[in-house]
């Protein structure tokens, strides 16, 4: 199963309508609050488990939507340079972390 999350047409719209009416400034403060929030739900289902049986929670999820959300009105705002950037990025970053994986015998190395 592919998951690769793609955004419908409609939720682009919503995404642009929506940080076209608060502005961006508003909207980075609103993008800083909810990724603290999605830290603080990853930090309670690491203490209500244990390191062996941590799991994606319901607060986690609902957390993971709210920032999912703020980072596609980022994206609805970016220039094509930037975009292209961003896409850039993501390519080399995944690239070096598994070429990282690979040279590494079973440790972790973020």
């Amino acid at each position: 199963m592919e998951r690769v999350f793609k955004m419908s047409e409609s939720a682009q719209t919503a995404c642009k309508e929506i940080i076209d009416h608060y502005g961006l400034p508003k909207q980075l403060d609103i993008v800083v609050e909810e990724c603290s929030e999605l830290t603080k739900a990853i930090c309670k289902a690491k203490r209500r488990f244990e390191p062996d049986k941590v799991c994606i929670t319901t607060d986690m999820l609902e957390e993971i939507v709210d920032v999912q959300i703020m980072l596609m009105q980022l994206i609805q705002v970016m220039s094509p340079l930037e975009y292209d950037y961003l896409h850039g990025q993501i390519d080399y970053k995944l690239k070096r972390q598994t070429e990282r994986i690979r040279q590494d015998e079973g440790g972790h190395i973020w």
